[in-house]
């Protein structure tokens, strides 16, 4: 079976993917941020798309897979505001501390207990959150 859409190398990218997680590693942490949220919501638009065409238990290992990626996302971000004060030209955003309520609505995207329409609006909230807001 051929998947035209899901290519196993980047076109785009002349580096190995050993390469490439290296360059995404050394972003900066609030790049890193807002990468992981991106490739969180990628993730969880197919798992829309593949729950919409029938295929559930691809859709709730892709579910999974977003929340994993949106985890390491809030990890980053919380990384960043630590990290922060130690730049040389601080970058500020909008993100507040408010781990004990993103975490548990994360816990229960991340278990199934919140269905795919919730899950767009948690996303939605996310994506106001973690935008950050260059000055």
């Amino acid at each position: 079976m051929s998947c035209e859409k899901h290519k196993k190398s980047i076109e785009k990218y002349d580096g190995t993917l050993t390469d490439l997680v290296e360059d995404i590693g050394n972003l900066h942490y609030e790049s890193l941020e807002g990468f992981f949220n991106k490739l969180s919501q990628k993730l969880l638009h197919d798992s829309y798309v593949d729950n919409q065409n029938g295929r559930v238990k691809l859709a709730r290992e892709l579910r999974s897979a977003a929340a994993n990626v949106g985890f390491a996302a809030l990890s980053i971000g919380r990384a960043w505001n630590l990290s922060k004060r130690f730049m040389e030209e601080p970058v500020k955003t909008n993100v507040e501390d408010k781990e004990a309520d993103w975490d548990s609505l994360i816990w229960k995207f991340r278990t199934g207990g919140m269905s795919f329409n919730d899950a767009d609006d948690l996303i939605e909230e996310l994506k106001k959150e973690f935008t950050l807001i260059k000055k």
